[in-house]
C-alpha cells in the first residue's frame, strides 16, 4: 500500500533427509518495514511445526526485519495472481494471532472439487480468517495455494471452531490463517 503497510503470504515445499513438508509463511508490512508474522512447517505426516506465531518461546512476538525483504534494494513484489490481493488487514479491536491450527476445536476437511482432481492440482491453502469471540468464524480468505482449491479452502475454514482468545480475562475477535492440504488420492 501507499502508506507503506500491507500483507503477503507464501508456501513452498520443504524436503529434508526424514520428511516432507510446506512451508508457510505471513508477513506485514509497516511503516515500510516487512516483519513475519507467522511461520510454520506442516510436514507431510500432518505435524505442524510452528517457526513464529503462537505457541513460539517468545509467546509469538514478531521477530525484527525478515532477512532480504527491507526496501533498500529488495526487488519489486510479484504481481499476485487474478482474484487475489492482500490478505483483510484487522480491524480495530481484532487480535492478530498468527497460524491458528493449534487453536481449532473443529477444522473440518476441504473437499476436493473435482475439477481440481481432474487437473491434479495439489499443495497447501492458506486461508486468512477472522473468529468472533466465541470462536466462530466469520471470515474467510484465501492467500495462497492453487486457484482450483481456493473456495474448498475457504468453505471449509468458514466451518471451523476456534478456542476463544482472551485477552485480560474478556474475550476477543482474533485474526490470523488456517492452512489445508490437498493431495491427490
Amino acid at each position: 500500500n501507499a502508506d507503506g503497510t500491507g500483507q503477503a503470504a507464501f508456501t513452498m515445499s520443504v524436503e529434508g533427509g526424514q520428511a516432507s513438508g510446506q512451508y508457510v509463511v505471513v508477513l506485514a508490512r509497516q511503516s515500510g518495514q516487512w516483519r513475519i508474522t507467522s511461520a510454520i512447517v506442516r510436514l507431510s505426516g500432518g505435524e505442524v511445526v510452528t517457526l513464529v506465531g503462537e505457541g513460539t518461546r517468545d509467546g509469538g512476538a514478531t521477530p525484527g526485519p525478515a532477512a532480504g525483504v527491507g526496501d533498500e534494494g529488495a526487488p519489486p513484489a510479484p504481481p499476485a495472481p487474478p482474484g487475489v490481493g492482500p490478505p483483510p488487514k484487522p480491524r480495530a479491536g481484532v487480535i492478530s494471532a498468527g497460524v491458528l491450527d493449534g487453536k481449532a476445536i473443529r477444522k473440518p476437511a476441504a473437499a476436493y472439487p473435482a475439477v481440481a482432481k481432474a487437473a491434479r492440482a495439489s499443495g497447501t491453502v492458506t486461508v486468512q480468517v477472522t473468529a468472533n469471540e466465541q470462536g466462530d468464524v466469520i471470515e474467510a480468505r484465501a492467500v495462497s495455494g492453487h486457484p482450483l482449491l481456493r473456495a474448498a479452502a475457504e468453505a471449509a475454514a468458514r466451518q471451523a471452531k476456534l478456542s476463544p482468545t482472551l485477552v485480560s480475562g474478556k474475550p476477543v475477535k482474533v485474526s490470523g490463517v488456517l492452512t489445508y492440504e490437498f493431495k491427490p488420492e
